[in-house]
């Protein structure tokens, strides 16, 4: 693959999300790298949000810590209103609103196509959004579709009310794409389950920018850690994580290993259990909680880690975290799941064992505990198979690759 693509296009990004956390950090992190490959990029976005403006980005995907230099309150004011629709809302109406947000999105979408003429609209999938992929069709636009999730996922947050319905909509959006890239092969199976037989589906994974990297700064609670061997997570810890069955691996293994210390940063309802089973074991003084951690500072506490370890996932998402850990050359011990067996061949650049087995876990990370070298060579693959396939300036090249094969 060359290290530029030989045109330049227009671009219009089209995403119905909040533009925070994860999705935003997606968001901004494609669109910088096709800039930076010399593309014009558009961004369209929900009324109130703008993704490039990351004040307020936390670890993962949620807003848990402000910046103290927040200025723009009505934006906030709407993101907020956003929340806490989504929050709160029931099930059926929240997914009325989804189907409705297509009036106003085909409006804007329809002001934008009017002042731009673009080479193909790139859009983030979501639930009943078919505006983007209608107006592409009707103005003959190339329209590439990102997928993080499709109709027919079980262990989603938001269970979804009108299954049918949705699966309606979804088989007309991909009557209207050109190009559908999800993140995982799970995903990939059950989208083309609605597809048609001749859509082009090209599985791309999540990724990270290797100069974020750059900066070598260690967290303060570092001193406190010293002589230890520090085992960990991060993310906004959501009860699907699993963190009980992380402290119970654990606690198994700090019985056999004194010096092993257990480091989860970040912040979420998941964390209460773990405090609760701490207690209740008497391992406060073993386990640190940072509790709610700036994007910005992250990688100062995940470079305290010698093991990471990611205790559950869910069969369709390609988790950040993952990348982040092979940049940083951390040897991964993770759940044997679709989107994490696309990135990891197990004993090769990370483990893998049985999802919710802690035996099975706690073999894996044994082994890395009692060989230091393994450690080492598991993390060196992984960060050479992160360079040679999963940074952003590698998405966007397969991204404008797939579109100039259309």
């Amino acid at each position: 693959m060359p290290l530029s693509p030989a045109a330049s296009y227009r671009i219009l990004y089209h995403h119905r999300t909040q533009g925070r956390g994860g999705e935003g950090h997606h968001i901004v992190s494609i669109v910088n790298e096709l800039r930076k490959l010399g593309h014009q990029v558009d961004i369209l976005s929900p009324a109130g949000v703008d993704p490039l403006a990351l004040t307020e980005d936390a670890p993962v995907d949620k807003i848990t810590k402000k910046s103290d230099n927040q200025q723009s309150v009505g934006r906030f004011t709407v993101q907020r209103l956003w929340s806490l629709i989504s929050r709160r809302a029931p099930l059926w109406v929240f997914e009325l609103m989804e189907i409705a947000y297509n009036l106003p999105a085909a409006w804007r979408l329809r002001k934008q196509l009017k002042k731009h003429r673009y080479d193909f609209i790139y859009e983030r999938y979501a639930f009943y959004l078919i505006a983007g992929g209608w107006l592409a069709k009707r103005h003959r636009i190339p329209f590439l579709l990102e997928a993080n999730e499709v109709v027919g996922i079980t262990d989603r947050a938001r269970p979804q009310q009108f299954t049918a319905l949705s699966k309606a909509f979804e088989r007309y959006l991909f009557r209207c794409t050109n190009a559908l890239l999800p993140v995982s092969s799970y995903l990939s199976e059950l989208a083309q389950n609605h597809a048609p037989a001749t859509l082009p589906v090209v599985v791309i994974p999540n990724a990270i920018d290797p100069a974020a990297l750059a900066d070598q700064t260690i967290a303060d609670i570092a001193p406190t850690l010293k002589d230890k061997i520090v085992i960990g997570f991060a993310g906004w810890f959501d009860n699907w994580d699993r963190l009980d069955l992380l402290v119970e691996v654990f606690t198994r293994l700090a019985a056999t290993h004194p010096q092993l210390h257990l480091l989860l940063v970040g912040d979420g309802p998941g964390l209460s259990r773990v405090k609760e089973i701490t207690r209740r074991r008497n391992l406060e003084n073993r386990v640190t909680l940072t509790g709610s951690v700036p994007r910005s500072e992250v990688f100062h506490y995940l470079r305290l880690l010698d093991i990471a370890l990611l205790p559950h996932s869910n069969k369709f998402g390609s988790p950040i975290i993952l990348f982040e850990f092979f940049g940083l050359k951390i040897p991964v011990v993770a759940p044997r799941l679709p989107p994490l067996e696309d990135v990891i061949t197990s004993a090769n650049n990370g483990l893998l064992f049985t999802p919710l087995d802690t035996t099975d876990c706690v073999r894996q990370v044994t082994r890395l505990l009692d060989d230091p070298p393994l450690r080492q060579q598991i993390s060196e693959r992984a960060h050479q198979r992160l360079m040679e396939r999963h940074t952003w300036q590698k998405n966007s090249l397969r991204i404008i690759e797939t579109f100039e094969t259309l």
